[in-house]
């Protein structure tokens, strides 16, 4: 695996991280802050109902008062509905969005405090609790909240595509980013690669000089490990050069002495060869 190709993947993960913790943050906000409005929306209500209800403190309510009850606002953006009970669990009144499945299979009389109802076919908040003053009423009020928790699914789908979107991105654009990068190490090795095959020194890599990274100094760095290279280099070439030079003129030294030894046996040869015929001619 590339240098290159690690830098990506290792930008891709730690974005990827980023994005996870960033989009299940929002997606837990969002679904807290609507959860919150809810349970706000159905006290509220609850309270409305007390309100509106009425009526003397330890009295049984009467049939006018529950047939004034008016159908709640939905809590939240969600189908709402209310009950009225007896101290035995009977529905005394109702009102409210029973067209919603969920809300018209609700069981009221199993309602007691803030809590969430688990249905087929979705979930209900519910929020229950007995008439201030009454004779044992109790007032339930529920939200379906059926429709939030399908855009609350469509929403963790579209943050999911999202992330891997983000992930796909910050990986490519890792991958071009450490191009960037790397270009000097690149660099650096094609300028190794000359050299090794051309044994020249002179080479250099090209560095600004304002840059003040950490490829740039090593940059720089080669650069003087060239120079420094290129004076040995040079100087061994003098030096051979000058080694070879004294060689010739050694060996021309040599060479012009044996010549005068020849010579110098020639004459020798030459005044023998004379005296010997004048020994010869005078006996």
């Amino acid at each position: 695996m590339t240098l290159r190709l690690r830098l990506a993947l290792w930008y891709g993960a730690l974005l990827a991280i980023v994005l996870a913790a960033a989009l299940t943050v929002t997606f837990a906000v969002h679904a807290a802050t609507h959860e919150a409005d809810v349970d706000n929306a159905l006290r509220t209500t609850w309270e409305h109902a007390v309100a509106e209800i009425g009526g003397p403190p330890g009295m049984p309510m009467a049939m006018p008062m529950m047939a004034a009850l008016s159908a709640p606002a939905e809590a939240a953006s969600a189908p709402t509905a209310l009950w009225v009970l007896d101290r035995a669990g009977v529905v005394m009144t109702k009102a409210g969005a029973f067209s919603d499945p969920l809300l018209n299979a609700l069981a009221p009389a199993q309602v007691d405090g803030l809590r969430d109802v688990t249905l087929a076919g979705g979930r209900v908040r519910a929020y229950a609790g007995a008439r201030p003053g009454g004779s044992g009423e109790r007032i339930v009020v529920a939200a379906s909240m059926a429709a939030f928790d399908d855009s609350l699914r469509r929403l963790g789908l579209i943050l999911a595509l999202m992330g891997v979107a983000g992930i796909a991105v910050a990986a490519s654009g890792g991958w071009a980013i450490s191009a960037g990068a790397l270009r000097p190490i690149a660099e650096l090795t094609e300028t190794a690669r000359a050299i090794a095959l051309s044994r020249g020194f002179s080479r250099r890599i090209p560095v600004r000089p304002s840059a003040a990274d950490e490829l740039s100094l090593l940059g720089r760095t080669f650069n003087e490990m060239l120079a420094s290279l290129d004076d040995a280099y040079r100087r061994q070439q003098r030096f051979v050069a000058d080694v070879s030079h004294e060689h010739h003129i050694a060996q021309a030294i040599r060479h012009l002495r044996r010549c005068e030894r020849v010579e110098q046996g020639i004459r020798e040869t030459a005044n023998l060869r004379h005296h010997s015929a004048t020994l010869v001619e005078h006996p």
